[in-house]
């Protein structure tokens, strides 16, 4: 190996990774989330937190539906008026939002600095860089070399589905980045530390409420340390009582969601299939080497604390998510447990670097990392490309591209019929809303209605919704306007 090559991969392998080398990274990394991020307004979880977001930033909880004047609210079905992201409240009379409250808090507030458009889009590119850097810090609190915890950083930043859910408005990266950042927080020894693993804990409840799991790896770290238990509940008390704030005042109870009642969606049933779906499906996202935690009890002994709480995180957000229906259904619901993955990284490089060890020093060592960065490196660029996860983002413009030409060709008292776009529409538009997939029997009702009220009725459709909506929930003469894939603008004519 030339002198200058082998130079280089002992600088990368080494101890003593260039900061002005990781810094580089890490801005590129950020300049390719910029750039390739679709943060707006789409399906349901996408419009769910901008909705939100709009809702906080208005000092609000609930919204009015937009209903047909004429037709009381109590004489139609209320979910035909009720667009994706929202539940009605148990009153019937108003809209509550469906997802946690973290990620649309952030959404408010770089909206309110940096407007709409830039400040959601400048939360996720953060949190996408702050992700790899944690990995690298939890990995360097574990005793591993700088080489090796950016071999770690590296493998979830070429990750499949950390690049597809980091393109998009979506609370799986920031959930991944505030439970790491617990993580670490509670590995340091200042009281300054506890405060930021109490904080973090509570940012990351509040961006989704079943990452209070990251609690029990927190307590084997913490122990008895009453002092600093004291002061990591004082870090996220002010977290917990907002939470428990909007809750009552959103859905009437403190410990209430909007999620409502999921318990008949866990259960041992789904357990076989699960534990199938990740030995399928971990090695594709985060490479095959991620194998090398089955050595763990190789490494027991030498790094005791380390491999039990990063073991225990791995497990419980598994374990958790092993029982629920839809983690099995395709590979990119292992979403749900990706707060888990810095613990897998972190382990997987723990057993990497016992079995460096044994290889012979020089040329093997360094020739031995170098296969392991090609092998993530290649996986990663592989998958990502397979599963287009990069375009992900790029397709999330799609529904400002929709939305944008109906200002035109749509009257502003035009009732729409919809689903997929609903709630990007409902964020955009003040357009009446009706889903067809709820409207049950009452389109005739709704239809006579509009109609009576002077609203023309249109339908913006997705391709795989016209056989339900057009011929099946809402038939009549419909006549196609535009064609704007994936979707299709539709208008209903009188009958002859």
């Amino acid at each position: 190996m030339p002198a200058r090559v082998r130079s280089l991969f002992s600088l990368l392998a080494g101890r003593n990774l260039s900061p002005w080398l990781a810094t580089v990274a890490l801005a590129g990394y950020a300049l390719f989330a910029w750039n390739n991020a679709g943060i707006v307004p789409g399906g349901a979880d996408t419009s769910g937190y901008f909705n939100l977001a709009r809702l906080l930033s208005q000092g609000a909880t609930h919204v009015a539906p937009r209903s047909i004047e004429g037709l009381p609210l109590n004489t139609v079905p209320f979910h035909s008026y009720t667009p994706l992201g929202f539940h009605p409240t148990k009153d019937r009379t108003a809209l509550v939002p469906t997802y946690p409250l973290g990620l649309p808090v952030f959404f408010a507030a770089s909206a309110k600095l940096f407007g709409w458009s830039i400040g959601p889009l400048l939360v996720m590119v953060l949190h996408a860089v702050a992700g790899i850097g944690l990995v690298y810090l939890l990995a360097r609190e574990a005793g591993l070399s700088s080489g090796l915890a950016a071999l770690g950083a590296l493998a979830l930043a070429v990750s499949p589905l950390y690049v597809q859910f980091l393109v998009q408005a979506m609370s799986d990266v920031p959930a991944l980045v505030w439970c790491a950042a617990a993580l670490w927080c509670a590995f340091r020894t200042s009281r300054w530390s506890a405060l930021g693993c109490g904080a973090a804990l509570g940012i990351a409840v509040l961006v989704r409420p079943t990452n209070l799991l990251i609690m029990l790896p927190i307590a084997l770290v913490l122990g008895r340390a009453w002092r600093r238990w004291l002061l990591v509940g004082l870090g996220g008390v002010p977290f917990a009582a907002l939470l428990f704030q909007f809750n009552h005042l959103a859905y009437g109870q403190a410990f209430a969601s909007g999620y409502g009642q999921v318990k008949m969606l866990f259960s041992f049933e789904w357990v076989g299939l699960t534990l199938a779906h990740y030995a399928q499906w971990l090695p594709v996202v985060l490479s095959p080497l991620v194998l090398a935690v089955l050595g763990l009890p190789w490494i027991w002994r030498r790094a005791h604390q380390p491999v039990l709480v990063h073991a225990t995180s791995v497990f419980v957000f598994l374990g958790f998510y092993a029982f629920y229906f839809h983690t099995h259904e395709t590979w990119w619901y292992l979403r749900f447990v990706l707060p888990a993955f810095p613990s897998l990284i972190v382990l997987m490089l723990l057993v990497g670097r016992h079995w460096l060890e044994r290889l012979p020093s020089g040329n093997w060592q360094r020739t031995a990392w170098m296969l392991g960065t090609l092998v993530i490196a290649l996986n990663g660029w592989a998958w990502s490309r397979h599963f287009n996860a990069v375009g992900i983002g790029r397709g999330e413009m799609i529904y400002a591209r929709l939305i944008e030409p109906m200002r035109h060709e749509v009257p502003s008292n035009a009732v729409i019929v919809t689903m997929q776009a609903s709630g990007a529409l409902f964020y955009s538009t003040d357009y009446v809303l009706l889903r067809w997939d709820m409207i049950e029997q009452a389109w005739p009702q709704l239809r006579d209605g509009a109609r009576a009220a002077g609203r023309p009725i249109y339908a913006l459709l997705w391709e795989y919704e016209l056989k339900g909506a057009l011929a099946d929930r809402v038939p009549g003469k419909w006549r196609k306007i535009s064609e704007l894939a994936p979707g299709s603008l539709w208008r209903l004519d009188p009958e002859d």
